[in-house]
């Protein structure tokens, strides 16, 4: 479920992450008609379990949440929780959300202040999730730092190297393929 940006831009992304690794087109479903609900309306909550249930998706991706939740506040926070526990409940699916942390902010004396746990609107969420994951970007790709585990299936640490040339961020094993880089780390998550 795309929140923001076109929908073309998805699919470019999605293309020249196909240059590198391959994937079956049946396994990705874009779905733009959920882009356009309200999804704190619960009357539209069986649009979009039919949607899911029609498309037969195992995951569902929600990128970012924010839009939609507008000034997040914990009544929209919980009817949000609500809605992924539905849709996991009656879709029989996991459900991995991105959610923009909160920037750093500078002190009276001009050093920046960067939180240990960033979650920008509702600690709802953090608590709602089974597992999450801080990303930060460094020089070289990114730094996944776990914030929770409540399964205690998550590694503490994942760094990723990001190679312009493929525009994609994989774990630093030089011996593997790129596209193996990747599946290693989507099978963490899988399993989380």
């Amino acid at each position: 479920i795309q929140r923001e940006r076109p929908p073309i831009e998805f699919l470019e992304r999605l293309k020249i992450i196909s240059q590198t690794i391959p994937y079956e087109r049946k396994n990705i479903i874009h779905d733009t008609f959920n882009q356009r609900m309200n999804i704190l309306d619960i009357k539209n909550w069986p649009k979009i379990l039919a949607s899911i249930k029609d498309n037969g998706a195992e995951l569902v991706f929600v990128d970012p949440i924010y839009p939609g939740l507008g000034n997040i506040d914990a009544e929209k926070v919980n009817l949000f929780t609500q809605l992924l526990t539905v849709i996991q409940n009656e879709c029989k699916t996991s459900h991995l959300i991105t959610h923009h942390s909160s920037r750093s902010t500078v002190t009276k004396d001009g050093d920046e202040k960067t939180r240990k746990s960033p979650y920008y609107g509702s600690m709802i969420i953090m608590a709602h999730v089974t597992g999450s994951y801080h990303v930060q970007q460094n020089e070289d790709g990114l730094v996944m730092h776990a914030d929770k585990s409540s399964q205690s299936n998550l590694m503490d640490k994942i760094i990723t190297t990001y190679d312009p040339a493929t525009h994609i961020s994989a774990l630093d094993v030089p011996s593997l393929p790129a596209d193996n880089r990747f599946l290693s780390l989507s099978a963490q998550w899988k399993t989380s």
